[in-house]
């Protein structure tokens, strides 16, 4: 939180690299709440908690990529099509919304199960995993790939190559 703070706060000359920054530590934040819900007290007043960071692994990637182009890309932009980089989540936030609107029981027992660690894994739940570790992998890889192209096409910065490749780093 302090760290999100500090980049909404202080900023820096790139506004969009600054957004998706905080955007990524907030999904961080948001994560770790889930994670608060099912371990504290916190799970017998709002067990629904859990579930809102289903899906984040769909937004890490794409997030990653952008805040990588906006530090070492000059030109870009953000434009409508955009969006279109986070439909996988979109999707999977649809298919979990009533799974979230499970009463509350229903969500202790599921609680209860998780932390005794006899919650089944089906199928789906599989898949899932599996998609998003592959659709991270697949954005890591093509932006590490862009990042070396950039490299191998460098131009003059005022701020060196070298010193924005520690920024995306970082």
């Amino acid at each position: 939180v302090f760290l999100i703070s500090l980049v909404l706060r202080k900023g820096s000359g790139n506004i969009l690299a600054s957004r998706f920054l905080v955007a990524i530590l907030v999904l961080m934040a948001i994560m770790n709440l889930g994670y608060l819900a099912v371990h504290t007290d916190l799970r017998y007043y709002a067990p629904q908690l859990f579930s809102v960071p289903f899906g984040f692994m769909f937004l890490y990637g794409p997030l990653l990529f952008l805040y990588a182009k906006s530090v070492l890309d000059d030109s870009f932009r953000w434009e409508r099509r955009l969006w279109l980089h986070f439909i996988p989540y979109a999707m999977q936030f649809i298919s979990v919304i009533p799974f979230f609107l499970a009463g509350r029981d229903e969500w202790l027992e599921f609680l209860e199960t998780f932390r005794a660690g006899d919650l089944p894994v089906g199928a789906y739940a599989r898949a899932a995993f599996v998609l998003q570790l592959a659709h991270f992998l697949v954005y890591l890889s093509v932006t590490f790939r862009w990042m070396q192209s950039v490299r191998q096409g460098e131009k003059q910065y005022v701020i060196p190559y070298a010193a924005r490749m520690k920024w995306v780093k970082a």
